[in-house]
């Protein structure tokens, strides 16, 4: 099921200080989340599901979006030592969250606690700073930009060591906004669709 989303917070000024956000209202159900918080606090029975119902029509779900930069430490590669049962080099992952996002991240948690405030909460319980869950939205890993030794692909989604070999979607993708990826990754294949027209009619050295 889709949220709702509060996508007024995504550009100004303070983009040069800490990242973009936009909060999402959760519209899915609290019911085993709720029941399982309640059993651990010692509630059973008709306690239990007088409890339950009274916090699942009231219980609000409020989650931040991110924006992400392009990081030079955020890489995967080839693994120089670990190799799997083929003898193929393993994947090795390296991922930070600078910063930037944990500054964007400090000003979600003023706005949720004010969205508290104006809707008379009286029980909230907020993410740890750093502690951040997978967003969902896959870019990255073949990234474009005009040098080969820093990137995979030219903008035009051409590999750069490759002249007939194009990427398109999402992982050439340099960062990932706050928004889902789906309409840039769609647009990034239409470019491809059209740049590998005009190589096959020799429009393209």
């Amino acid at each position: 099921m889709r949220p709702g989303s509060i996508n007024n917070l995504r550009d100004g000024a303070f983009r040069a200080e800490r990242s973009a956000l936009r909060v999402d209202l959760a519209n899915t159900s609290p019911v085993r989340y709720l029941t399982e918080r309640l059993i651990r606090q010692g509630y059973y029975g008709k306690a239990l599901n007088d409890k339950l119902r009274f916090q699942a029509e009231r219980y609000v779900l409020l989650k931040c979006l991110l924006e992400m930069l392009p990081e030079p430490e955020n890489r995967v590669q080839l693994s120089k030592t670990a190799k799997d049962a083929w003898g193929i080099p393993r994947l090795e992952v390296y991922y930070r969250f600078p910063e930037y996002v944990h500054r964007g991240y400090d000003q979600s948690m003023r706005d949720f606690q004010r969205i508290v405030t104006e809707m008379g909460g009286s029980e909230a319980a907020y993410s740890q700073r750093g502690v951040y869950d997978n967003n969902q939205h896959i870019t990255g890993t073949m990234i474009m930009g005009a040098d080969g030794s820093n990137s995979v692909v030219y903008g035009d989604c051409r590999s750069h060591d490759h002249p007939n070999l194009f990427i398109a979607g999402t992982g050439i993708m340099p960062s990932a906004s706050t928004v889902n990826s789906t309409l840039t990754g769609v647009a990034l294949a239409l470019l491809m669709a059209d740049r590998v027209l005009d190589s096959l009619k020799g429009g393209m050295a």
